[in-house]
């Protein structure tokens, strides 16, 4: 999933288009084993965004409650995505 997170701005429905391929360029649903992704969003000019990417974990034991200090790779709740928004 894409959170594009527009700062200063009101978010509005195209924020959250975006698609996904594989290094190929291939359209993906799932992440692939080398954990490489590109994505292509809709982006309005002159409009300074923090996009996150999430996917589901099978596993959410350690999850953070918060965005706060998240890094690449870190599992967050559904709960702090949602209070991100």
């Amino acid at each position: 999933m894409w959170f594009a997170f527009p700062q200063g701005v009101e978010a509005s429905t195209d924020d959250e288009i975006a698609e996904f391929f594989d290094e190929a360029g291939a359209d993906i649903e799932t992440v692939p084993a080398s954990r490489k992704i590109v994505v292509s969003p809709w982006l309005e000019a002159e409009v300074t965004y923090a996009p996150v990417i999430v996917v589901k974990a099978e596993d959410a034991d350690g999850a953070k409650d918060s965005l706060e200090g998240a890094e690449a790779g870190d599992v967050v709740t559904e709960e702090a995505l949602a209070a991100a928004e």
